[in-house]
């Protein structure tokens, strides 16, 4: 009588124990996976040693941004690892205009740009990360259509670009640059508020300045205090990469 009550129990002592085992199985997995794509993100940021750090943050602040905005934790899962490679396509670009100590010509910018679109091409042929491509192809476009590749505008962006583009763009502005030495962080703040409506989506910018409190401890270290608001407009809208 007691027998098939002493197997079930067994069968049950059975099946937690598979299914600890496949749960930590599945979490190493998931581990080693995000270390690979952060040591692809360290590679890339590599070719350029002003960008060093700089995926790693953005991919940091992202995640921040995202659950902010509610988003279910797979896709901000997914979103972080998208941002972590979101430069990919900077392998297309020259080391001489990635390196550059001066302003970038018009023809120079030109090259630069078409980062975006490299990287876009590169996920696609990835399974895994093809669905993240629109994001990459779509950061650097602009809540008012004039940005790049395609000039789209407002929510024809992918929320996922449009999350980047703020991330990216406040690391660029407090991290220092060959052409530039790093805006502080009150500053660059301020630019997304100005630039919210035009180059970004209200919506986003809100998000960042609310989890700006808690993300503060990620950004490199604070520039000079000589950095005046007129250098920004200048050189940030056009020249930050």
């Amino acid at each position: 009588l007691h027998y098939p009550l002493r197997r079930q129990r067994q069968m049950c002592i059975r099946d937690r124990i598979l299914a600890r085992h496949s749960f930590q199985s599945y979490m190493n997995m998931r581990q080693t996976f995000l270390d690979t794509i952060k040591s692809l993100s360290v590679a890339i940021d590599a070719k350029d040693p002003y960008t060093r750090g700089h995926s790693s943050r953005v991919a940091d602040y992202v995640v921040s941004l995202a659950r902010e905005l509610k988003w279910p934790e797979d896709r901000v899962e997914f979103l972080q690892y998208i941002a972590l490679i979101h430069d990919v396509g900077k392998v297309a670009v020259p080391e001489d205009i990635l390196r550059k100590s001066s302003l970038l010509s018009n023809e120079e910018f030109a090259v630069m740009r078409t980062h975006s679109e490299a990287g876009a091409d590169i996920l696609k042929g990835i399974k895994y990360f093809s669905a993240g491509s629109d994001i990459i192809r779509h950061h650097h476009e602009r809540w008012d259509g004039s940005g790049y590749p395609d000039k789209i505008a407002g929510e024809e962006i992918p929320e996922g670009a449009r999350i980047l583009a703020v991330a990216d763009a406040f690391d660029a502005m407090t991290s220092d640059r060959p052409y530039r030495k790093s805006l502080s962080s009150e500053i660059a703040l301020q630019e997304l508020q100005d630039c919210a409506g035009t180059q970004f989506d209200p919506k986003i910018v809100n998000a960042f300045i609310n989890i700006y409190p808690q993300v503060k401890d990620i950004l490199p270290e604070e520039p000079a205090e000589e950095v005046h608001d007129q250098k920004i407009n200048k050189t940030y809208s056009k020249t930050y990469h």
